[in-house]
């Protein structure tokens, strides 16, 4: 079939050319509506249930809601882990699925689940509220709106809500918009126990009567004659007046025949429209402000609802009263534009790169041009192959592609060059097409087919591992077939047409031309490229001189901007346009270039590629030359080579072990951002929190001490603005820095500082950390935590500080937290149950009432039209509440109608409590944790393990050292598995394409000599082993094999075709592959560069991959072409061994004659079976023989 392809190729050529131009064109339509994101989609199922219980403690949430709720999910099909956390007022339930679960039939179940026990909750409790966890779906924008002083808090809440939130909710793609910070507008209905006492009226009256007589209720429709009108009730009160005149207690007669009057909310509470009770504090450098965070829906272009959202924002603004401003407090598409343009800028690199490195090889424009149009058409072509399978542009993705760009031209650099070899024999550029591509056949199946194999096992992982790779490794192997598909047709077909008999490429006039025009485009097409590159991810743009924008808008009609370049602003163009609109300029700077170009730079160029050819030719015959001489030493010295290799692989194996090469879960990139937590002691006011947050907030915004810092978001209290929180006692800061490129001080560097804040601040924790987009912790190489589960609390708490004090004495961990650190103080109100049934009070009755008197209860709205509702709270004046006395004072209503006071039926003492109560598999847990700074994670976690030892756990209880440890364990075992997967695939395919069991080993048994590069590429470089460099292991499995295998074929079929023994195959095989050999590794190597050496966004995750292939690749190439040749003879007389045996039990039999003279015997072997050395040994010749068969006849 590929010599079919290849004939009618060949037979054909417009058919092919117009093929393949077809799927450029589909591509490049395809890439246009490719949905734009950081990372590829991942899919955990996991379900999420919130309970809201008002002024409940942790202790009774966990009792009376955590544990009820994960007795009713325990059981539920598919559920691979329940967890809870119970805090001050509320409870958090989540629930873990396993992989395969259907996530919309999950939650109905949990939601079934929950309704059977309905019953056993609180009345007051929320009924639960279950969300599905949609990892689509995340906050990508947080805005900061302020007042300038002109407008406060509450009327930019109510701007907020009336204005801003319906004009981003409309643009495409927003799934939510949530509003936090202000003060929000409250009538809080204040009752003076004295009064509410004289008038003998509980609280629960008092909420019972605004409920009941605020309401508006439809009554159903009415025959009046032929109409029927809609009847409707409404007695909604309109104003605060209204509610003031509100009836709590019916008059009547009284005793003696008096007359009791009626009695209004007015007669025993204020009423006051005001705002709710401030939780919340929000500032934008220093300036008070209200956030908007904006969430994306599941499937949706992240940089076009950004961008939308920015344009919505816009329109806002210029209808905003005056002083309001918005501002960008972040936003995470803004780095993802930004790492998604320098990979872009990497893969454009590479391909110049492995330009340059074919013309330095190949010394012919025809030659270069051929290989080079493998690399877009099969790039170009992935992207009509992603569309289909519901691919997005990603990180992934985008760097799977960039590290291709070596790979795919390997196979026409094979094909192309024995091409070139058979023109050098005399064959017409036909026929040399057709030969060369069918003796090479075999090889180039196998090169591509094993990077394949090698990426196809990623796509069956499961696991956080498998979402983040799967794109990658199927973008890898879509692209690799279509560049088989490009050798076996494009390649040959236009080496036929293109190149000469006998051609002597350094008198190439047209080469001299191509070197002196490419320089010229090449530099109008990089700026060109990168000036208008904004047309997809926006952003950096190179600047534009005044006359280039000033022509291209009239000419065009599409508005640029001087200085700015193309397509940074959203909606500047559409499309597509600014990419015609950067090909035109870079075609105006080349013709403007060109002239300097022809008269400059072409007599240098035909000087040099007169000169440079020859040059190189008779340094590489030197080189190959030399190769050739030393091979026969090293088939006679076999055995010391063999043994040199293995010594060099215990060498890595020891440097490994040695953590010469630290390790982490993925590297931390430099995001421009930080984000800070001040945690003060407990029960400490929201005011005390603001005075200590204000003042470190000082410090950071001091430009002579943190000139870096660009923009500082601060929430004190509960999260705002999207940066999460943890109450009155808690504050985050939100630290934007300037652009990576204008600082002298790393993200790490600023972080150190900020940590020694908390050196001057005693008895407040401050933490910082930084993104981690993949997980694995942000306070620096990732995270060690330890997590601790038992029944009794007070137990966990102590193996907890023992932990906790493990981890603080253990070097490289720091800001080391417990969360089963106790303290909250809290007032108990226990009910005295016999007193209670005496005076006929309930437990339910007491709970309300002091939820009334102290947070408040929400009885109902006031509902205005053309106003926002505003929630009726009742409440015990703040004056009259602040002490325990006065809370004994609360009024309870009994069930005989008579009030008491709560200190007639509880008990009031001081005590502490925890802030929060975690709960893991239905078992109390705690966890201790702290950030790894400035030593290997693996060896921290080592020495963390260790200390277990000295901490010994009683019956029930469990320790389980994780965090970033933990989940690098687990991405290890799972790409272990894939590699190993992938192996058994290498050695099936190359078995089968080669018809024998004996030569995938000698292929195999060469990967190890690779991994002596791939750690000391990351030891030399000062990279980590992470998921990045993991992947490029496996990628280097593949990527080595090549070598060996080329090597490998063509001594076979040397030995098939011309009967060669092993050594003179060997011999005479190693200079002839080593172009070829060289050629690859070459391009690979030097196509890696930009991502090796780059600096700019996310190049901390990129160049591990790159340090792994580029070192594995430069020593498999050199280690391969020794060792190779030793092994392969070692197989040779393992596949000769059945033979010699059979020979050996023939000579001692004594019915056997004696050997003829036709039969003499060499080396005391019967003919036929010598060693390595004879004439006839080999891997079986008629083994070999099949082999090559199937190479010359069928290009297999």
């Amino acid at each position: 079939m590929p010599v079919g392809l290849t004939r009618l190729s060949l037979a054909r050529p417009v058919a092919i050319v117009m093929l393949f131009a077809a799927l450029v064109v589909l591509g490049l339509q395809s890439y246009g509506r490719l949905a734009v994101d950081r990372l590829p989609p991942t899919n955990f199922p996991s379900v999420s249930v919130n309970v809201n219980y008002a002024g409940a403690s942790p202790r009774d949430i966990e009792t009376l809601i955590a544990i009820p709720l994960e007795k009713a999910v325990a059981g539920l099909r598919g559920v691979d882990s329940v967890s809870s956390t119970s805090s001050l007022g509320s409870a958090r339930l989540n629930i873990n699925f396993t992989e395969d679960t259907n996530l919309d039939q999950a939650a109905i179940d949990v939601e079934k689940r929950l309704a059977a026990v309905r019953n056993q909750l609180p009345a007051d409790a929320s009924a639960p509220s279950v969300v599905k966890a949609d990892f689509g779906s995340f906050p990508i924008m947080n805005i900061v709106m302020s007042g300038g002083g002109r407008l406060t808090t509450a009327q930019l809440y109510d701007l907020g809500i009336e204005q801003v939130q319906p004009q981003l909710l409309q643009v495409d793609g927003v799934a939510d918009v949530s509003i936090s910070g202000g003060r929000q507008r409250e009538i809080q209905v204040r009752v003076d126990p004295v009064r509410l006492k004289a008038f003998d009226i509980s609280l629960q009256q008092v909420v019972t009567s605004l409920g009941s007589e605020n309401v508006n209720a439809p009554s159903g429709t009415l025959r009046v004659g032929n109409a029927e009108p809609n009847v409707r009730f409404t007695a909604l009160a309109q104003s605060v007046a209204d509610l003031k005149n509100i009836v709590v207690q019916r008059g009547g007669g009284g005793a003696g025949g008096s007359v009791v009057p009626a009695v209004y909310v007015k007669d025993i509470a204020d009423v006051v429209d005001t705002y709710a009770e401030q939780s919340r504090l929000q500032r934008f450098n220093g300036e008070e402000a209200v956030g908007i965070t904006v969430t994306k829906q599941p499937d949706s272009n992240s940089i076009k609802v950004a961008d939308g959202a920015r344009a919505a924002i816009e329109r806002v603004q210029r209808s905003a009263p005056q002083g309001v401003s918005f501002r960008i407090a972040n936003d995470t598409t803004k780095y993802t534009r930004e790492a998604l343009n320098d990979v872009q800028v990497d893969l454009e690199l590479a391909i110049i790169i492995t330009g340059a490195v074919l013309m330095v090889f190949l010394h012919s424009w025809r030659n270069t041009i051929i290989v080079l149009l493998a690399i877009p058409t099969s790039l170009i072509s992935t992207f009509l192959v992603m569309y289909f399978i519901g691919f997005t542009l990603n990180l992934m993705s985008l760097l799977a592609l960039a590290l291709l760009i070596g790979i795919l031209v390997d196979d026409s650099i094979v094909v192309l060059e024995n091409i070139h070899r058979h023109l050098g024999l005399g064959a017409t550029p036909m026929v040399a097409a057709l030969r060369g591509r069918s003796e090479i056949g075999l090889a180039a199946i196998a090169i591509t087919l094993l990077d394949v194999v090698v990426f196809a096992p990623i796509a069956f992982v499961n696991g956080n591992i498998g979402s983040l790779f799967r794109q990658f490794g199927l973008t890898i192997a879509i692209a690799t077939l279509f560049s088989l598909l490009i050798c076996f047709t494009l390649t040959p077909m236009l080496a036929s047409r293109w190149l000469k008999e006998h051609e002597r490429d350094g008198d190439d006039e047209g080469t001299v031309a191509a070197f002196t025009g490419g320089f010229t485009a090449m530099a109008a097409g990089i700026y060109g490229a990168l000036a208008f590159q904004g047309d997809r991810f926006a952003g950096q743009t190179v600047p534009v001189p005044a006359w280039i924008t000033n022509f291209i808008n009239s000419a065009t009609g599409v508005q640029a901007t001087a200085g700015g370049g193309f397509g940074a602003a959203p909606g500047a163009a559409a499309p597509g346009q600014t990419l015609a609109v950067g090909g035109l300029v870079a075609l105006g700077i080349g013709i403007a270039l060109f002239p300097v170009g022809w008269f400059v730079l072409r007599p240098i160029a035909r000087m040099v590629m007169r000169v440079f050819p020859r040059v190189w030719d008779t340094g590489y015959g030197v080189i190959a030359r030399g190769y050739g001489a030393i091979l026969p030493g090293v088939i006679r010295l076999r055995f010391l080579v063999v043994l040199a290799g293995m010594g060099m692989l215990w060498g890595t194996v020891a440097m490994v072990q040695g953590n010469f090469v630290g390790s982490e879960y993925a590297p931390l990139e430099d995001e421009n951002q930080i984000a800070m937590s001040l945690r003060m002691p407990p029960g400490a006011t929201l005011e005390a929190t603001d005075r200590v947050t204000q003042q470190v907030e000082s410090i950071v915004m001091d430009k002579n001490r943190f000139p870096e810092v660009k923009s500082v978001f601060t929430s004190v209290g509960g999260g705002g603005g999207g940066y999460g929180g943890g109450g009155g006692r808690s504050s985050n800061l939100a630290i934007e820095l300037v652009d990576r490129g204008t600082r002298s001080r790393t993200v790490w560097d600023i972080q150190t500082e900020l940590r020694s804040l908390g050196a001057g601040l005693p008895d407040v924790t401050v933490g910082t950390s930084l993104p981690a987009a993949l997980g694995g912790g942000g306070g620096g190489g990732g995270n060690v935590s330890v997590r601790i589960l038992g029944p009794d609390p007070e137990v966990l708490g102590r193996i907890a500080d023992q932990y906790e004090a493990l981890l603080r004495r253990t070097p490289g961990i720091a800001e080391v937290s417990n969360s089963g650190q106790s303290g909250v103080p809290e007032l108990r109100a226990t009910v005295r149950r016999s007193q209670a049934s005496d005076l006929a009070v309930t437990s339910t009755t007491v709970s309300q009432a002091m939820r009334t008197a102290i947070q408040g209860t929400v009885a109902t709205q006031l509902r205005v039209q053309d106003q926002a509702q505003a929630d009726v709270r009742v409440l015990v004046g703040r004056d009259q509440s602040g002490t325990p006395l006065n809370i004994e004072d609360v009024p309870i209503l009994t069930t005989r109608g008579v009030l008491v006071r709560l200190g007639q039926v509880a008990t009031i003492e001081s005590a502490t409590g925890p802030s929060q109560i975690n709960r893991s598999d239905r078992n109390r847990s705690v966890s201790v944790s702290g950030p790894v700074v400035g030593r290997p994670l693996s060896e921290v976690a080592a020495e963390v393990r260790q200390g277990q030892a000295s901490i010994p756990l009683p019956a029930g209880y469990r320790a389980t050292v994780g965090g970033a440890v933990q989940q690098l364990d687990r991405a290890i075992t799972a790409l272990s598995g894939a590699l190993g997967l992938s192996l058994v695939l290498m050695y099936i395919l190359m078995a089968a394409l080669y018809n024998s069991y004996l030569s995938p080993f000698i292929v195999l048994a060469s990967l190890p000599l690779a991994m002596v590069g791939a750690f000391g590429g990351l030891y030399l470089l000062d990279k980590t082993l992470n998921i990045f460099s993991l992947i490029g292991i496996i990628m280097l499995t593949g990527l080595v094999s090549k070598n060996a295998i080329l090597l490998v074929d063509y001594a076979n079929t040397l030995r098939s075709e011309e009967g060669l023994s092993a050594r003179d195959a060997l011999v005479r095989a190693g200079p002839i592959r080593l172009r070829p050999i060289l050629m690859t590794s070459a391009t690979l190597v030097c196509s890696m560069l930009p991502i090796l050496l780059g600096t700019g966004p996310g190049a901390e995750s990129r160049s591990p991959v790159a340090a792994v292939i580029t070192g594995g690749m430069i020593t498999s190439t050199l280690l391969t072409l020794i060792f190779v040749p030793a092994l392969y003879t070692y197989f040779d007389d393992l596949a000769n061994l059945p033979g010699r045996f059979m020979a050996w039990r023939a000579r001692r039999r004594p019915s056997v004659a004696s050997v003829t003279a036709g039969e003499t015997v060499e080396d005391g072997q019967p003919a036929g079976v010598a060693g390595h050395e004879g004439a006839g040994a080999g891997m079986s010749a008629s083994v070999a023989k099949v082999a090559v068969a199937g190479s010359a006849d069928n290009g297999d």
